[in-house]
């Protein structure tokens, strides 16, 4: 550490689904961007994940279960989506 010894920590989030991405706007201001359900589920478990976890939504586990092993967190509500959402966070070694 440096001579500050400040940490960065953050949580990391991963989410599995469609999305719609590329540059939106108009030709005096536009920008890349992308939205979608997976997005904003994304962003929601970034707002729980604690400091160095690597949270994913369900779908996403789905997808690897096979290949990085996990533990379910239970079910999580989140602003903005209706129903709880299952929650895995990765396993770390």
């Amino acid at each position: 550490m440096g001579k500050l010894s400040h940490r960065v920590c953050y949580g990391v989030s991963i989410s599995f689904g469609y999305a719609t991405v590329g540059i939106v706007g108009s030709a005096g201001r536009f920008e890349y961007t992308a939205s979608g359900t997976s997005i904003n589920m994304a962003a929601r478990l970034c707002d729980v994940a604690t400091h160095i976890e690597i949270l994913i939504s369900a779908q996403a586990w789905a997808a690897v279960e096979s290949v990085i092993e996990t533990v379910s967190e239970g079910e999580v509500e989140m602003n903005g989506i209706r129903e709880q959402i299952e929650v895995f966070a990765v396993v770390s070694e």
